[in-house]
């Protein structure tokens, strides 16, 4: 019984480690090797946690690189959505970009001040 204490506790703490790595391709190599070794533990809870985190390997990769978790992405989800409730439904898209990256930091894309004929950009005046 205390060997099988001792090998799951082991994978856990091995599997807590895999959460630090920062390239993609190393951290999938590592995931991918934790579940082999899982997998042959003969501890069927774990073989069973195995199993599910391979189902989810690639949510679980994007968590493990962006550090980003469900939290900070339902409060960028929550800025945005307060900034689209306060643009009064404004059929500008332009000034709707530019409150969502003032309000989130956060914008993919080119520069919502840079684009467009009209930019506020120095040398772009019209």
């Amino acid at each position: 019984m205390v060997k099988l204490t001792a090998r799951a506790w082991a994978l856990k703490q091995r599997a807590a480690e895999l959460w630090d790595f920062r390239d993609r391709w190393a951290a999938r190599r590592a995931w991918l090797r934790w579940y082999e070794r899982a997998i042959r533990s003969r501890l069927e809870p774990v073989k069973k946690a195995a199993r599910l985190v391979t189902e989810r390997l690639n949510g679980i990769l994007n968590a493990a690189i962006t550090g980003m978790t469900n939290a900070k992405v339902e409060g960028i989800n929550s800025a945005v959505q307060w900034v689209k409730a306060t643009t009064c439904q404004c059929q500008n898209h332009l000034l709707d970009q530019a409150r969502s990256y003032i309000m989130t930091g956060t914008y993919h894309g080119a520069n919502p001040l840079e684009v467009g004929p009209y930019s506020t950009a120095p040398g772009h005046w019209p």
